[in-house]
């Protein structure tokens, strides 16, 4: 169980690198485009979007972190680590 375990972290903790990756990549463009002679960042509803997705990889840095931390005292993280599998492959 527990390379299962570690196996569901580890994907977790890929997961929300992506999602960093991402955001990153979506804020460089959010600056780069233009629409209506402005660039798209200045528009509330993408100002929303990118918000919401620092707000997923915060949660997903806790769980991941904190299972993480639980993984390296030895303790059981079997439904921890099922959960963070879960959250952090959805919200990617």
């Amino acid at each position: 169980m527990k390379v299962l375990d570690a196996g569901r972290l580890g994907l977790g903790a890929a997961c929300m690198g992506a999602s960093k990756e991402l955001l990153e990549l979506s804020t460089i463009y959010a600056k780069e485009r233009k629409q209506f002679d402005q660039s798209i960042s200045h528009f509330q509803a993408i100002q929303f979007m990118l918000s919401e997705m620092a707000l997923l990889i915060y949660a997903m840095e806790s769980m991941v972190y904190r299972t993480a931390m639980d993984y390296d005292l030895k303790k059981n993280i079997s439904t921890q680590s099922a959960m963070v599998k879960l959250f952090c492959s959805r919200s990617s």
